[in-house]
């Protein structure tokens, strides 16, 4: 059983890596004291106003830059960060919860991520936005083997096409059950639209996005 775990972890990210090895400290320390309370929240793929890097706010930026040609045939849930720090709030801060959770939105695929931009955009869309071509795995597999290498040496700043841990996540198609959370921990889901409006605007205030907003029509 450990040599499967580390089999696995060999073949993750250091970021998921951690997930994984952090979650297994925390049963061994409750299974070896009992009376410690532990509760682990699983976000799905968490985008939203913050300073920090994340795979979709990555992707979102990118896809508005027009810098995201193709996206696999995929998707997964989504989670409105706000919302899911507030979850992480009242588990800590419940008395009787339970030991895990799952938080999320929807789920929702890249194509369509792209449409939902477009749509609550509108006239507004960064003039080098384009919705990204849904490509085949069995055609970007190779390309991102490819490309990949290339991104490492040149140290660049974003992937050329998509970094294979993201191909492999979104290819699994994970749809999340709230049900739980929200019954416990009081989580609403948020509308897509919402956060997509709230992550534009932040990404605006930072300065990611520079461009000249279309004037209201009378």
């Amino acid at each position: 059983e450990e040599s499967r775990l580390v089999s696995l972890l060999d073949k993750l990210t250091p970021s998921q890596r951690s997930k994984i090895q952090a979650e297994t400290a925390a049963a061994a320390a409750r299974a070896k004291y009992p009376w410690m309370r532990t509760v682990v929240l699983n976000p799905g793929a968490f985008f939203g106003p913050t300073g920090r890097r994340c795979f979709m706010n990555d992707l979102i930026l990118a896809i508005l830059k027009g810098r995201t040609k193709q996206v696999p045939p995929g998707g997964c849930s989504v989670a409105f960060l706000p919302e899911v720090a507030k979850a992480v709030v009242e588990a800590g801060i419940k008395e009787k919860v339970a030991s895990r959770y799952v938080l999320a939105d929807q789920y929702i695929t890249l194509s369509e991520l792209a449409y939902a931009l477009e749509a609550c955009l509108g006239a507004d869309k960064p003039p080098d936005f384009s919705i990204p071509t849904v490509t085949p795995l069995w055609i970007l597999r190779p390309l991102i083997a490819v490309t990949t290498p290339y991104a490492r040496w040149t140290k660049a700043e974003q992937h050329p096409v998509m970094p294979p841990h993201i191909i492999g996540y979104v290819s699994r198609h994970i749809q999340a059950d709230t049900s739980k959370a929200q019954q416990d921990l009081g989580f609403r889901p948020t509308p897509l639209t919402t956060g997509l409006r709230a992550t534009v605007a932040h990404m605006r205030s930072l300065g990611l996005l520079q461009y000249k907003a279309s004037a209201p029509r009378s």
